[in-house]
């Protein structure tokens, strides 16, 4: 699988986009109110709303065992393709997918002071956390290695420290499962290497002031 994935990668020739750092953005009825993980768990959707947006500071501590780190997608729909007799298929577009790609996801335990609980990265916000994409790691996994097993790159991100805007949907509140999709996340460091520089952007322009 990684050979063709490889192959793959190369008749294409291009290479995914470097990590970007996102900044949250909010739209009519989907704004990402600030919450934490307690909060998270007993939301609930009001009357006429599909989904929610929260965001909450916490912690990595875990990479879910069991639930793999990418998929094979569909470069039409980016929906997981399905390998039938050595040829890729995906059924949502009901076409094969010759030009397949992986893509990222990765399931996290998070914890903040109040709760724990389930979070999905997709491509890019997962992507932006391990610093490396996707095709990337697979390439250079060395030969005999068990690509269901979690790399140890991809473990590295266990600790980190980020804000997350997740979803929060029927899935969530009604069916009662705890496994929520990220949206958007930003880094700890980030917003500190941020908040340094406004300080010290602050205190320069404050000398200048007084000179």
């Amino acid at each position: 699988m990684r050979q063709a994935i490889s192959e793959e990668n190369a008749n294409r020739g291009k290479e995914m986009p470097a990590p970007v750092t996102l900044r949250f953005v909010q739209s009519e009825n989907t704004s990402a109110g600030e919450s934490n993980i307690r909060d998270i768990l007993e939301a609930k959707l009001p009357a006429a709303t599909t989904f929610l947006r929260r965001t909450c500071e916490a912690t990595i501590v875990a990479v879910m065992e069991g639930e793999g780190w990418y998929y094979n997608c569909c470069p039409r729909c980016a929906r997981k393709v399905q390998n039938t007799e050595g040829k890729y298929y995906c059924t949502f577009c009901s076409k094969e997918a010759e030009d397949f790609r992986p893509r990222f996801k990765l399931t996290v335990r998070v914890e903040d002071s109040t709760a724990q609980t389930t979070f999905t990265l997709f491509n890019k916000e997962a992507e932006q956390i391990v610093g490396i994409p996707v095709d990337k790691i697979i390439d250079e996994l060395p030969e005999g290695t068990n690509i269901g097993e979690i790399p140890p790159v991809i473990r590295n991100i266990i600790g980190k420290r980020c804000v997350f805007d997740v979803k929060i949907n029927e899935y969530n509140t009604v069916r009662g499962y705890e496994d929520y999709t990220v949206f958007r996340l930003k880094l700890s460091d980030q917003m500190e290497r941020a908040s340094t520089s406004n300080k010290d952007n602050t205190d320069s322009s404050k000398k200048q002031r007084v000179n």
